[in-house]
């Protein structure tokens, strides 16, 4: 049976440009709304270039102005939960268009993506556009990444800083690698994967690395958001009432924490949240246990592999870690024997007709 992966990508981009262009502001053309999480980000951004973000975490105000953006009534919205200097990022995709702004930033996803996996596939694959045009195949038979784009979140930051300070420890560039998993100051539970590893292991110049990156963000922070910074950490302490609110999809959490609270969070939240912590502490023991007697060998395939396990581990034992935030498991998937093939497998290519399909429905 022949295959044009090719073509195959193309389709789904097409029809799903179609799919988003033919439906009404922020919906597409089967009524299901866009950018769910992304209208969190996009009037954050407004509000530090209007206002100097005076209201990033009152709630009323957030749930009033995605109200006004988004033109129609809704009983839930979508907190702004991220650090006031994230919005550094955001105000560069909050124009006056919220489509406009929208589709800008889905095309920046879609870029980063390609970059991710082409970094990722000739890192870890080899030198080749055959092995980064199959991982970015392979990519799209992964249904988060289309979950990652519907949301319009910011997965597509998170896979291309992760993937680059995992290329750059593997090559032995630990400074460089600290600097870059330090960007992460604005999701900081996914940094765990690599932290966890450098500090069992005592790299100390990807320590002063990321350290360096942290600086940087403090100065941002409290010279330009200081009001905001002493706001957001009175949120925190909000933050988890939020997260089993009878409105927030907890249900999409996929971490041991939103697994908790599915389990016997109906019955009492207090149990889930340390049921989460035991969880959670067997997690980081299984790693501590692991790289405490592994040996740091960059790039041999046992180092590979540890790295690989501990970024699918310690993902788990994050807080905050919703369905298409599983798209930065494609950085351990890179391991996978099946793309070390020179053929695309049929079944991925099932799998890529499935996400058109699900996509489009």
């Amino acid at each position: 049976m022949a295959i044009y992966p090719r073509m195959l990508i193309g389709l789904v981009l097409i029809l799903s440009i179609f799919n988003w262009s033919q439906g009404q502001p922020l919906r597409d053309g089967f009524g299901n709304k866009l950018g769910l999480d992304f209208i969190a980000f996009y009037i954050a951004g407004r509000s530090v270039l209007e206002d100097s973000g005076q209201n990033l975490y009152d709630l009323e105000w957030q749930r009033s102005t995605q109200q006004k953006v988004l033109n129609y009534d809704q009983t839930s919205f979508t907190p702004f939960i991220n650090p006031p200097y994230a919005t550094a990022i955001y105000a560069l995709f909050s124009h006056d268009s919220y489509r406009l702004s929208y589709g800008l930033w889905v095309l920046t996803s879609f870029l980063l993506l390609l970059l991710s996996c082409t970094l990722l596939a000739r890192n870890l694959l080899n030198r080749s556009r055959q092995s980064a045009f199959r991982f970015i195949y392979f990519s799209l038979a992964f249904f988060p990444t289309y979950l990652w784009f519907f949301y319009g979140q910011a997965t597509g930051f998170l896979l291309l800083i992760l993937s680059a300070a995992f290329v750059l420890l593997r090559q032995g560039k630990d400074f460089r690698a600290g600097f870059v998993l330090g960007l992460l100051a604005f999701k900081p539970q996914i940094a765990l994967c690599l932290l966890l590893p450098i500090i069992i292991k005592r790299r100390y110049r990807a320590m002063a690395g990321g350290l360096f990156a942290l600086s940087l963000w403090a100065i941002i922070a409290y010279c330009f958001f200081y009001q905001q910074m002493i706001e957001f950490w009175a949120f925190k302490a909000v933050l988890p009432a939020i997260l089993v609110n009878e409105g927030y999809p907890t249900w999409g959490i996929t971490s041991l924490y939103g697994f908790s609270q599915l389990l016997i969070g109906g019955f009492s939240i207090n149990a889930a949240n340390i049921l989460c912590l035991f969880l959670s502490a067997i997690a980081l023991f299984v790693i501590f246990g692991h790289w405490k007697n592994e040996p740091w060998k960059p790039a041999s395939m046992q180092w590979d592999l540890s790295m690989a396990g501990t970024f699918a581990f310690s993902l788990l034992a994050g807080v905050h870690l919703f369905s298409y935030d599983l798209t930065l498991l494609l950085r351990p998937i890179t391991l996978s024997p099946g793309l070390h093939s020179k053929r695309i497998s049929l079944s991925t290519t099932w799998l890529v007709l499935h996400n058109i399909i699900a996509n489009l429905t």
